[in-house]
């Protein structure tokens, strides 16, 4: 089973992407981004209690519900490095990724990506 455009209508936001460049860092301790993509996503804000990748809680006060392909065609390979930029009217326009959450395909057994949870 593969992605269903049936559900492209939920996406209705365009948020861009820029993946960390392999955890280097710049001369002055930044990180370092490859180029940007854009991604259409659902965009929710409320107040939710996540657990972040050190394994501390803390409260996530957006989730995005992106969709499994750029806008170019490309697959959306996520990590928790990556840089998001939000759409104007949005503050912080590129909070820190908390948590990133690979959801697969259900129905699918062999794996198929349906989309990703970014709490920001």
């Amino acid at each position: 089973m593969t992605y269903d455009p049936s559900f492209d209508y939920l996406f209705n936001e365009a948020v861009t992407v820029e993946p960390a460049v392999g955890g280097t860092l710049s001369g002055y301790g930044d990180r370092t981004y490859g180029a940007a993509k854009t991604v259409m996503c659902r965009i929710e804000q409320r107040a939710r209690n996540v657990v972040d990748r050190t394994g501390k809680e803390t409260v996530s006060m957006t989730l995005l519900i992106v969709r499994p392909f750029y806008t170019d065609g490309s697959g959306v390979a996520l990590t928790a490095d990556d840089r998001i930029t939000l759409p104007s009217g949005y503050s912080p326009s590129q909070p820190p990724i908390i948590d990133l959450r690979r959801q697969n395909d259900e129905g699918d057994l062999s794996g198929t990506l349906h989309h990703w949870e970014v709490y920001l």
